[in-house]
């Protein structure tokens, strides 16, 4: 775990948008890549919410390096499972793997869901399946994405 981590809205680290536009076109090619449907940076900016879907939250360590992002979403890969909001776009930089990080943004996404109100938060992956077990998250169908099969989860927020 990385003990000086800070989380915060992408609202108030603006300057980060950029490297986490390059981030989401490495990592989700066929979307947003050359050809693909998507447009990191308009996503980006329409996430910069702090009381409002969609809203990106961002990992950094205490010198402001980025480590991660995870954002909550209207909808997402898997939305025929679920009426949402959805835990989406959970990336950590590949250095930074296995130390905590992950998990502590889903955990903060939880957090955001549940003070936002609702009763549930939905994801899909094929990926994040040990942090979402550790979670209590729900496997509840599969679907599929631009990148082959994913699980889709579901967790009830407290009241």
């Amino acid at each position: 775990m990385v003990s000086d981590l800070v989380i915060s809205h992408l609202c108030d680290t603006l300057t980060l948008a950029p490297v986490l536009e390059r981030w989401f076109i490495a990592e989700w090619e066929p979307w947003y890549g050359t050809g693909g449907s998507g447009d990191a940076k308009a996503d980006l900016a329409a996430c910069a919410s702090r009381d409002a879907l969609p809203l990106c939250l961002v990992a950094c360590d205490g010198n402001g390096t980025l480590l991660g992002t995870a954002s909550l979403k209207h909808d997402s890969v898997g939305k025929e499972h679920g009426d949402g909001p959805w835990l989406a776009a959970v990336l950590v930089a590949p250095e930074h793997q296995r130390k905590g990080i992950g998990s502590a943004l889903v955990a903060a996404i939880e957090q955001e869901a549940a003070r936002l109100g609702f009763p549930a938060i939905y994801t899909s992956t094929d990926t994040a399946m040990r942090i979402l077990a550790r979670r209590r998250w729900q496997a509840i169908g599969r679907t599929q994405s631009l990148r082959g099969p994913v699980t889709v989860y579901r967790l009830g927020l407290p009241a």
